[in-house]
């Protein structure tokens, strides 16, 4: 087989084609919510993700982008977040904090990052039980729980994160980073699962975290994909 020099080829076939890049670009923020609204967010900081299964390598970026995003749009205290960590009780939650104003959402943009010196656990149940402490506390407010990890649990009694799950008053958001979710998990009538993976493209995560937060929020959107060549 003989190859020409690539100035003799064609154009059409001596340059290659552009690549199309794709990122997410996520939905409107929406209005504040009329009733309290609590959004607990749980981060999974053990060492299975941190070698590989966090699909974007950003997962507290992103989670920052969401948080910023929604406060953006924040007029009131009715919606407030709390920060969770699976190291429970040793990193203690930030929170219920709102989003409305700059110095309690630089709090929570501190608290995303992981603490130092904490080795990661992969147990969930402490933070879940916590979790459902606090949201018993506000009965009368719409709770929202997300969980950023690949549920590769190592908790003592392999059923109770599941049981605990099942328990919270409301809508828990499974957000399973580059693993298939577990069938306990799947099983689960209150929870929603959004399975995130390396070929998605970045925002994959914010958009995700942006979903629950704008849940009970007039008038949020849905992320789309967009595409362009660079």
């Amino acid at each position: 087989m003989t190859f020409l020099p690539s100035e003799l080829l064609p154009p059409a076939i001596a340059q290659p084609k552009p690549v199309v890049q794709r990122r997410i670009v996520l939905g409107a923020p929406g209005c504040d919510p009329a009733s309290p609204f609590l959004v607990q967010v749980c981060f999974d900081d053990s060492g299975s993700l941190m070698s590989g299964n966090d699909p974007v390598g950003a997962r507290y970026a992103e989670a920052k982008r969401a948080l910023q995003h929604i406060a953006g749009a924040s007029k009131s205290a009715a919606q407030q977040v709390t920060i969770y960590r699976f190291d429970h009780p040793t990193v203690q939650p930030v929170g219920p904090l709102p989003l409305h104003k700059g110095r309690p959402l630089a709090q929570l943009m501190q608290a995303v990052e992981p603490p130092p010196g904490v080795i990661g656990s992969s147990a969930l149940a402490p933070a879940m039980m916590a979790m459902n402490r606090a949201a018993e506390k506000q009965p009368d407010a719409d709770h929202v729980a997300v969980i950023f990890s690949d549920f590769e649990l190592m908790d003592q009694n392999p059923r109770q994160p599941y049981q605990e799950i099942a328990q919270f008053p409301g809508l828990v958001h499974a957000v399973v980073m580059n693993a298939a979710p577990q069938p306990e998990l799947l099983a689960l009538p209150n929870v929603l699962v959004s399975q995130v993976s390396s070929l998605d493209p970045p925002g994959r995560l914010a958009a995700a975290l942006a979903l629950s937060l704008g849940r009970f929020r007039p008038g949020a959107g849905v992320a789309r994909v967009t595409s362009h060549a660079p």
